[in-house]
């Protein structure tokens, strides 16, 4: 006795099925690349927003303080215009500048300091370290860079008549290790772009 055996072929089914788990393993795999998508653009986020506190921060770690002297060679009737830079925060701070913003007769000018004077942190030192040494001031300020443990960036301005310097204040720029720079003035901080005009 002949047994003949009965082709099969694929049928419908089978095929639905074939391309049904195919599309479950797309959906799959596009779900958890949009969760890691998402996931990383939280955490850069999350990232971006920390940097800016933390650059805010430092950035606000700047203490400004002005101050009037005479010198004893100045004219009578003047004074000269001073501002003090000490850095509080935890990084240097690099091309620190400083303008006298005047208003005289109406008209706001900003006057360049005549001198500018880094100050070391030369009392932090071991009192070892400081035996029969005295503090070097730096006249060229380093190129303008102020570190946390440095004392101060002074800058001083030539002698200014008493009439010309009422309601005087600075204007103080520097940047931070982000490179982002950042601007002083009466109290506020600006962040500003590298090749700023300096204005009134």
């Amino acid at each position: 006795m002949i047994t003949l055996a009965a082709a099969t072929t694929d049928g419908p089914t089978e095929w639905l099925t074939a391309i049904g788990t195919l599309a479950a393993v797309v959906v799959a795999l596009f779900i958890a690349l949009w969760g890691d998508w998402r996931t990383g653009v939280r955490v850069q986020a999350e990232r971006m927003q920390y940097e800016q506190r933390e650059q805010l921060s430092e950035a606000a770690a700047v203490q400004i303080v002005l101050a009037e002297g005479q010198g004893t060679a100045d004219p009578v009737g003047s004074s000269r215009l001073n501002v003090a830079v000490v850095n509080r925060g935890r990084f240097a701070i690099t091309g620190v500048e400083a303008r006298f913003r005047l208003q005289a007769g109406g008209n706001p000018s900003l006057v360049e300091p005549d001198k500018t004077t880094r100050i070391p942190g030369f009392a932090r030192l071991d009192e070892q370290l400081q035996q029969g040494l005295e503090t070097i001031q730096v006249d060229d300020a380093y190129a303008g860079r102020l570190a946390p443990w440095d004392r101060a960036m002074w800058f001083a301005s030539d002698p200014i008549a008493d009439r010309s310097k009422a309601g005087w204040y600075s204007v103080v720029r520097w940047s931070d290790r982000w490179g982002i720079r950042w601007e002083y003035r009466l109290g506020e901080l600006y962040r500003i772009q590298e090749s700023a005009a300096w204005t009134p």
